[in-house]
Formats: structure tokens, sequence, C-alpha cells
């Protein structure tokens, strides 16, 4: 494969030719970022125009590109897992957290722990967070979910005991902490507790699962939200991670009585839409989640990293005018 992907490599087709003067070895460099802003590092590959840039721009312009104005639910998935629509204005170092996590309410859930963290910034991390905002130690006015009124109409409530909620109905840890840095951050003991692994199919058992990555998957561009899934804000590197993560589990499980009081937080349980959301969903995967699916898919993922790695990317693709088909054409 030497010289395949590259335009200038021709002498490696003859181990006898001489060896020219621009060829030269060049060491690869790992790019550092530790102890970095992570959106300083991103946002330099966001267009000048995006909330990652635009310095004038707030947390509140950059929510109404995609979340309703109601309680912020998510509107336009695919801007809601665009880093570039996380606002310039952050400034708290966040590192970074690889892996994939799937917590599941209504039964135990744990992953492991894959970051380098720090005492003030730890809890601001992608899972970490997650944990913190479902183990049952949230402060009451401080939680806000879509209650419905005797008028059959919607607003938002903080009379809402999201403790009890979550003790009720989730389950969230850490299977462990041994690969996270420095020393297996053991500031994490004091808030974090450990829970035994749960092997996928267990998990998979759940009435909910919640799917945390912060990556685009290959499946992304073949689910539909709110028909397949249900989108949860997944912005970065900001405190409102998951902030309608109440409002969505107390619309579908249900909380509260219906009272003429309207401060008393009320939400039916929509059992019938999420069983439907469900059923739409395993049709679509039979359909589009197949293992022909994946195969498919890596193999445009490597001719398109083949692509990128030529030298030669801007002329390398198909360049004719369409007459070298003619002969292929049937004419009638």
């Amino acid at each position: 494969m030497i010289g395949y992907f590259t335009k200038h490599k021709f002498h490696l087709l003859n181990l006898t030719e001489a060896r020219d003067d621009w060829d030269e070895q060049v060491e690869p460099q790992w790019f550092s970022s530790p102890g970095h802003q992570f959106m300083g590092v991103v946002k330099t590959a966001c267009p000048p125009e995006s909330p990652a840039r635009a310095t004038n721009m707030t947390i509140g312009d950059a929510d109404q590109l995609y979340k309703t104005y109601i309680k912020g639910f998510v509107r336009n998935f695919n801007l809601s897992t665009d880093l570039c629509t996380t606002p310039a204005t952050t400034t708290t170092p966040t590192p970074t957290c690889d892996g994939e996590t799937k917590p599941t309410p209504s039964s135990g859930a744990a992953f492991p722990l894959a970051a380098s963290s720090q005492q003030i910034t730890g809890k601001r991390l992608h899972r970490q967070r997650l944990v913190l905002l479902t183990n049952a130690t949230l402060n009451y006015e401080k939680t806000s979910i879509l209650s419905k009124n005797a008028q059959d109409t919607y607003k938002p409530t903080i009379h809402f005991n999201a403790s009890s909620f979550a003790h009720h109905h989730f389950n969230f840890g850490f299977t462990e902490f041994w690969p996270c840095e420095p020393s297996h951050c053991p500031f994490y003991n004091g808030v974090l507790g450990v829970k035994p692994p749960i092997s996928l199919t267990e998990q998979l058992k759940s009435k909910y699962l919640v799917d945390a990555t912060i990556f685009r998957e290959w499946h992304d561009s073949r689910l539909f939200a709110c028909r397949h899934v249900v989108p949860l804000d997944n912005r970065v590197p900001l405190d409102n991670w998951y902030d309608d993560l109440y409002s969505l589990m107390a619309y579908f499980i249900g909380t509260g009585k219906l009272s003429k009081n309207e401060q008393e937080g009320y939400m039916p349980s929509h059992d019938f839409e999420a069983r439907m959301i469900a059923s739409q969903s395993r049709d679509r995967a039979k359909k589009v989640l197949r293992d022909e699916d994946i195969e498919v898919y890596m193999l445009l993922l490597l001719l398109e990293y083949g692509w990128v790695l030529d030298d030669n990317r801007d002329t390398i693709e198909y360049m004719g005018d369409g007459g070298e088909l003619d002969r292929f054409v049937l004419h009638y």
C-alpha cells in the first residue's frame, strides 16, 4: 500500500531509483491539548459565524438554533450534535471522555470511567454529570419540568421532587475508576458510587435506555428524532447538559397528581407514546441497522479516509463528462 495514497512517491515503485532531496522523513508528533480549553481547540474547525466562534452570541442565542422556547427540548437533532453550536462564552476547561455510555433507568447500569480529570472540572465531564444528575441528590428547587394543569396546558414548574423521582426510577453509576488520571481520581470516591457491571443484553431489557455518547455514530443518519429515538440536549461543555432529562422522563413515566393548585408539578404517563416510538424504532432497525448496512458504511468510510489522505484528493474522483459510458447505454 506504500505510495497508494500519495502523489509524490512514484520513486517507491522502483527501489533502484535514487531518493530525491525533497523526499525527507518527517517524524509525526502528537497534538498536545491537555490543560487547554476543549472548545478552544475545537472551534478553529467551525465556521466564523457559528456560535463557537461568534463572541457576541449568548447561550440563549445558541439555544434558539435547535431548542424549543419552553423547557428547551431539542427540535433540531442534527444541530444539537454539532460542537459548533456551543457558544464561545465558555471559559471552563473541560477535558473529553472517550467511549460511549449506556445507563438505563429502572435497572442497574454501569460503565467505565476513561478521562483525565481535575477535581474542580471533573464534575462537568459528560458521563460524570449524567451520574450526578441521576443519583437522587438534586436540589428540590433547582430542577424544573414541564407540568400539565387542569386546563390541559403545559408550563414549566420547579415544584418537582427530583431526588425522589430519581430514587424510584433511575439507577446510574460507574463500574470502576481505574482508567481515570491522576491516580484513579480519588476525589470521586465521595461523590460517585461504583456499581457492578451489567451486560449490554441485560441493559437492553430496561424500559428506557440513555445513549450518552458525545460523538456522532454510524446509525445517526438512519434514525429520525422523535420517531425512532428521543433526543436529549447533548451540547458541550456547558452546565446544562441533560437539562431536559427530567422533563422527558417525567413525560413518559408520569409524576404527581392533577390538582387545582397549579404550583404542584403534574405530568400524566405517556406510555402509549413510548411504546409507539419503541415499535417504530424496532421496525426501522430491522431495515437499516443490519450487519450488511454497517459493512457498507465501513467500506464508504475507508474509501473516504483514503481520499482524505491522498495528496491528489482534488482530482482523484471521476472527472469525465459522462461520454465514456455511452457504450454501456442501450439504444432502442
